[in-house]
């Protein structure tokens, strides 16, 4: 039999004692300081979706049964990571591949054999890699997280997009 001290006062961490990098809650890039809630984390890294989103993203992911998850901003690779863990728990034959323009963000912790991070910045689109899109498999999930220059982003990727495959224009 177990004993659990529900009165303990340190039976809960605070989310900065979580936090393995160290960070409170800021986070500086060249867009300006940004306000990001700390407690969204996965596995030690910062994952800005919300418990809807991350529930709406496994529905997205179960029903659309995508080959490529493309994610355009990737900040420590949190959700990146939880995506293809995701998939991993699917049983889905799905790769990831996480875009952003500070590729040194993306924590050394984010790593699976089938998660893959790659500079760009879609400020101007035509960074992104051209023979490597040609060559995903699809159908895509791409996932617009760096909320800059959605539209021409789109119309970029259009190009290179069929029918069935999905964009996710995430809110902030």
């Amino acid at each position: 039999t177990h004993r659990f001290d529900y009165g303990a006062e340190d039976r809960y961490q605070k989310p900065t004692q979580r936090m393995n990098d160290g960070i409170t809650g800021w986070i500086t890039h060249s867009f300006g300081p940004r306000r990001y809630n700390v407690s969204r984390v996965y596995k030690g890294l910062l994952c800005g979706k919300s418990p809807i989103d991350l529930w709406l993203y496994s529905a997205c992911l179960w029903e659309l049964k995508p080959r490529t998850v493309i994610e355009l901003g990737s900040l420590q690779g949190g959700s990146a990571l939880w995506l293809v863990d995701q998939a991993d728990a699917m049983g889905l034959d799905c790769e990831v591949h996480s875009f952003d323009i500070f590729s040194k963000a993306v924590s050394p912790r984010a790593k699976h054999a089938r998660l893959h991070f790659h500079q760009a910045d879609v400020r101007g689109p035509e960074s992104l890699d051209v023979a490597l899109l040609k060559r995903l498999p699809h159908p895509w999930l791409v996932i617009d997280d760096a909320h800059v220059n959605v539209l021409n982003v789109l119309s970029f990727l259009r190009e290179f997009m069929e029918e069935g495959d999905y964009f996710v224009k995430e809110d902030t």
